[in-house]
């Protein structure tokens, strides 16, 4: 079965779909306009292999991307390292509001050892910031806290200049073994803040609430100074069981962080769940904007495995989250979905003061489903991207309407009740595709990036259409639709070439997941 869409304008709409009322709509399967739409879809990548972790945008809707890359021919303009050197490299790359011209790119990374990009921010004055991790002990420097590399993995934390061809700052971050950054966020002076997980007992600590390792992994916390010379501050957030930070937001005068641990000593403070559950629960934990004291901090999570992936802060200081669920009993408060058939995602919203849930859900489908990150808009609507291999992935008014083989992506969009989806869709091929990051503003448009290594990925309005090699980063742009005239016209159905059919014969040469 091949699927028909039609053209609104420049974007991409499905015919004949699935679709739920708008929220406070009386009449339950009443027909309703879409509400979001496709604005462009793109691979980003050359002949070796690619992965788009971080996406952000600006108030000019210019994207940017960050990742990994192991292609000599990956696209750069005008950037500040236009040569790719061995092993693989992060790159920067920040396109128009259309998605189809590249308004720079850059290579990032040293000769003697890989390097990855994880995250992305921008400035009002559009400087780049990113962060991550390398193994390259040449790694490019400049203005540093930490002008050499001390383990095997170190986190690094670097500035671009508006234009990409300078490197206004660039940090090495960590200790004498691993250490990992994960997600960040900027405040308004500049400052980066930044999450991940370390195995180094000296791991630089500046005016920390814990200044001491505890065991296995621990999760950390820093806020780099706006000139990357100096650490604000910088904690370890540990116990004697694996922790791992997976995000810090900085929000007002508070610093609220996300991760998951198996420590039943993890620091609680005026928690809604004091004690921990199962054999590894999420956490989420609010610092002071000094980094030395747990203003809150609770457990989340059921009788098996939970992690916690991202968090968003709304204007009331309510706290959205979201992560992978392990357990038959995670708590749940006016969900969309109750029940957990497999390897679900689970998305909840808390009290301003984290002493209650306003909502928690499941979502997900009868295989694994994993949620990377949250974004919500100004109506309060909540955006999650991840993975599925779920067959029967709720969708609604989708892009893409049928999982197609092996993990597709999804990009789904709650109410603001958290109980029902406003929208929902795969996205992806005939191979392995993974959504990672998503960025949403405030009006309703949603950035996510990723990995795909499908040759039938869907694009539109492509920047790359076309499949680079092994696997490729991609970029995708939706929004929702702005009201129509009363009377506007509907354009003719075209057909556009989608991803195979599942029941298309499998390919032979495609490996066995």
């Amino acid at each position: 079965m091949k699927r028909h869409f039609a053209f609104l304008g420049a974007a991409l709409i499905l015919i004949g779909c699935q679709s739920l009322p708008p929220e406070g709509s009386t009449t339950p399967g009443s027909s309703a306009p879409h509400l979001y739409e496709a604005v462009f879809s793109t691979y980003l990548g050359g002949e070796g292999g690619e992965f788009a972790f971080g996406v952000a945008a600006d108030d000019r809707e210019r994207v940017y991307v960050t990742g990994y890359t192991h292609s000599p021919d990956f696209p750069v303009k005008n950037g500040y390292q236009m040569e790719k050197k061995d092993g693989e490299s992060v790159f920067v790359t920040v396109f128009d509001s259309a998605g189809q011209s590249l308004l720079w790119s850059t290579f990032i990374g040293g000769a003697t050892g890989g390097s990855e990009g994880f995250t992305v921010q921008v400035d009002s004055a559009y400087g780049v910031y990113v962060n991550g991790a390398t193994t390259a002990s040449d790694f490019p420097t400049a203005n540093a806290y930490q002008a050499y590399h001390h383990g095997a993995w170190d986190s690094f934390a670097l500035k671009l200049s508006s234009t990409g061809s300078t490197l206004l700052y660039s940090t090495f971050l960590g200790g004498n073994n691993d250490d990992w950054a994960y997600k960040s966020s900027l405040d308004s002076e500049g400052s980066f803040y930044f999450a991940g997980k370390t195995l180094s007992p000296d791991f630089p600590t500046v005016n920390p609430y814990q200044g001491a390792f505890s065991h296995s992994w621990d999760a950390y916390v820093v806020k780099l100074s706006p000139s990357g010379s100096a650490l604000v501050f910088s904690t370890y957030l540990g116990t004697t069981n694996p922790d791992i930070g997976e995000m810090a937001l900085a929000r007002g005068d508070k610093v609220y962080v996300i991760g998951n641990t198996g420590g039943g000593d993890f620091p609680v403070r005026d928690a809604y769940q004091p004690v921990k559950a199962g054999a590894e629960d999420a956490f989420i934990t609010v610092l002071s904007a000094s980094g030395s004291a747990v203003l809150y901090s609770t457990f989340l999570g059921g009788s098996g495995h939970e992690t916690g992936r991202a968090l968003e802060v709304d204007r009331d200081g309510e706290i959205y989250a979201t992560g992978a669920c392990g357990s038959d009993d995670f708590p749940l408060v006016n969900p969309y979905l109750s029940v957990r058939r497999s390897g679900d995602s689970w998305v909840s919203k808390l009290t301003s003061s984290g002493s209650a849930l306003v909502f928690s859900t499941l979502l997900g489908g009868s295989s694994s489903d994993t949620s990377k990150h949250i974004c919500i808009d100004d109506e309060k609507n909540v955006y999650v991207p991840g993975h599925t291999n779920s067959p029967d992935f709720p969708t609604v008014d989708p892009f893409q309407a049928f999982h197609s083989k092996h993990y597709d992506g999804f990009l789904s969009v709650l109410s603001s009740t958290g109980s029902f989806l406003l929208f929902s869709t795969y996205l992806g091929g005939s191979a392995k595709d993974e959504h990672y990051a998503a960025w949403a503003s405030g009006k309703g448009t949603a950035y996510i990036s990723g990995q795909t290594s499908s040759l039938d990925f869907p694009t539109l309005n492509a920047f790359q259409p076309a499949f680079g090699g092994v696997s490729d980063g991609y970029v995708a742009r939706f929004r929702r639709v702005p009201a129509a005239p009363p009377a506007a016209a509907v354009a003719p159905a075209n057909r556009l070439p989608q991803p195979s059919d599942p029941t298309d014969p499998p390919d032979p040469s495609d490996p066995a997941e």
